[in-house]
């Protein structure tokens, strides 16, 4: 879903400065994201969802798209915010713990929001890779985590900790899809999770599951992918997944002995 904002930056700068209004608002539209998708969601639901007027609303916002991408921005802000820039390592001893503790925190950030992580995964659709013009159009501040990302690669070719005979973009894919088969594999929730199975009408909430048509879901049955699992069973597989992560990605970057082929 290409995402542009048809309202006026006046107005969205004024709708800032009103931090209660926003975060209503925003989360609103997070709620019904998740439970309808972007395509079926619907502006006057998020805008009741919100009890906020509709004639306020549509002043800052004209349609859902405009709204999109200020939720966008909101994800893209606190994504930073989780995970702070920090100096390169200087020397290859320093390099793979730090590679660690960054994708660790990025990790943790999307396990304790996954409401956020959903409608991110959404909204980048189905472009593959993940370019940096295509993470521009659907969410700017993260541009900043892409080049954070191939910084961090580059300099571990640098140190010899890294692989030289990929370029970066290609080992930067290589380990988008390691995550993405990872998180399917541990919590049933990675992107083509998410985008194959399509909402049905509120109207079937009520029905059994065996009652729906194969491959669909209830409006909200999304939102347990993760939540329904317990504290312990969700620590054991972010356990489980980090620790596959590591071994694959480093068995995929590190560098090749001569003779070896890729």
């Amino acid at each position: 879903m290409i995402i542009r904002n048809t309202g006026s930056a006046t107005r969205r700068e004024r709708f800032d400065r009103q931090p209660e209004k926003r975060h209503r608002l925003v989360q609103a539209a997070i709620e019904e994201f998740n439970e309808y998708g972007l395509e079926n969601a619907s502006y006057n639901r998020i805008i009741e969802r919100s009890g906020l007027s509709k004639g306020s609303v549509y002043y800052y916002f004209d349609n859902k798209e405009a709204l999109l991408a200020a939720v966008m921005e909101e994800i893209g802000t606190r994504v930073l915010e989780a995970v702070p820039e920090h100096p390169l390592p200087e020397t290859k001893e320093e390099y793979w713990p730090a590679v660690w503790d960054y994708r660790q925190r990025e990790f943790d950030f999307f396990a304790s929001n996954v409401a956020l992580g959903r409608v991110l995964i959404l909204s980048l659709g189905n472009n593959e890779p993940e370019t940096e013009e295509h993470v521009e159009e659907v969410c700017p501040p993260l541009v900043r985590l892409i080049r954070r990302q191939k910084a961090l690669i580059t300099r571990g070719q640098e140190l010899g900790a890294v692989r030289n005979d990929l370029s970066v973009d290609v080992i930067l894919e290589l380990m988008r899809t390691v995550d993405r088969a990872l998180c399917e594999k541990f919590f049933g929730c990675g992107a083509r999770a998410f985008r194959k199975r399509p909402t049905l009408p509120s109207d079937t909430a009520d029905q059994p599951d065996a009652a729906l048509p194969s491959g669909t879901r209830k409006p909200g049955c999304l939102a347990e992918e993760i939540e329904k699992l317990s504290p312990g069973e969700r620590e054991e597989r972010s356990r489980a997944y980090t620790q596959l992560f590591q071994d694959l990605v480093y068995r995929m970057m590190e560098p090749q002995p001569l003779g070896v082929s890729s």
